[in-house]
């Protein structure tokens, strides 16, 4: 299967049955949680992308791990991560009401 090995395509087989189980008995937000538990699942070897720390940011946020959320924004900004870019603020936040 486009150049990985069997033990490879069998992890991946059995992560992708087992997100399909989780999100049957927990949703989205089920699916969030093993997500962000998989990134240091040294078996899968996640792309480079999902360990930026802003990608991290969001699935930890989404899986509700605020602590671990919060510390990615400095982790992002003292690696100078270019995703950086796409933080957003609410229009008016921080200024006062006048």
């Amino acid at each position: 299967m486009w150049g990985f090995s069997e033990e490879r395509v069998a992890v991946l087989k059995q992560v992708t049955a087992d997100m399909q189980q989780v999100y049957a008995t927990a949703g989205r937000s089920g699916v969030s949680r093993f997500l962000v538990d998989q990134i240091t699942n040294q078996q899968l070897d996640f792309d480079a992308v999902l360990k930026t720390a802003f990608a991290r940011a969001v699935l930890y946020g989404a899986a509700g791990r605020l602590d671990e959320a919060f510390d990615c924004p400095d982790q992002a900004i003292a690696y100078r991560d270019p995703a950086l870019v796409h933080l957003a603020a609410a229009p008016g936040l921080g200024q006062s009401a006048s």
